[in-house]
């Protein structure tokens, strides 16, 4: 890391390979090689493999906070989905088993089957 730092430009004289634990303090840089190398713009501006796979086969991916209900919208989901009698989750369990993505024309089908 030391030579790449160095050949572009970097003094690195004096810096650790890393912060204890990967703790770097905050609002730093340059405290350590790794630091200094991954708040470059060749490594914050990579779109990720999944990114990459994803768009690739033409979806879009969309990272969510992985422990705030109000804004992940899979909770509100489920949220609602319990709140449904009986009846009208049989029926959407019946008509989506097996899907990964549920389609945009979602709630059309719903109020054409009357369960809405």
């Amino acid at each position: 890391m030391a030579q790449i730092l160095t050949e572009h430009g970097y003094n690195v004289k004096g810096l650790k390979a890393q912060c204890k634990n990967f703790k770097c303090p905050p609002n730093t840089t340059n405290c350590c090689f790794h630091c200094l190398l991954f708040s470059q713009p060749d490594f914050t501006d990579v779109e990720s493999c999944l990114d990459t796979i994803c768009h690739g086969q033409g979806f879009q991916v969309l990272f969510l906070p992985k422990f705030h209900c109000e804004l992940n919208f899979i909770k509100q989901c489920w949220g609602y989905a319990k709140q449904l009698p009986k009846k009208k989750a049989a029926w959407a369990t019946r008509k989506y088993h097996g899907h990964h993505v549920l389609p945009v024309s979602i709630m059309n089908e719903l109020k054409d089957a009357q369960v809405l």
